[in-house]
């Protein structure tokens, strides 16, 4: 009989316990101000689309796009900001065959259609 009172007990203790823990909230996730995957206003990719928009049509080498983009620009910036673009079909890249060297220049295609 002591058996089937201590486990009532146990029981009756783990219920008490369960019934009146502070329930742990789950906390909203914090606010992102640069989502991935966007251009955000102002930054160097947004300056380097800007720049290759505006002059549609015309291929730049990556010294040119570093020189004419506004400043601050990185060439570690300008890079990625290259590498997304491509990647999300805003510009397209082929090789310089007038420079001898494997050296990509960047036109902009267009905003693409999805």
């Amino acid at each position: 009989m002591s058996k089937r009172s201590a486990s009532s007990r146990e029981n009756v203790s783990i219920r008490w316990t369960s019934l009146h823990m502070p329930v742990a909230k789950s906390s909203p996730r914090p606010f992102n101000p640069r989502p991935g995957g966007q251009i955000v206003g102002g930054s160097t990719t947004d300056r380097v689309f800007q720049f290759l928009k505006k002059y549609q049509g015309v291929s730049f080498r990556h010294s040119e796009l570093l020189q004419h983009t506004p400043q601050p620009c990185t060439p570690s910036a300008l890079i990625w900001a290259c590498a997304f673009l491509r990647k999300h079909d805003y510009i397209d890249a082929y090789n310089d065959v007038l420079s001898g060297r494997t050296r990509l220049r960047y036109v902009y295609t267009g905003i693409p259609k999805r």
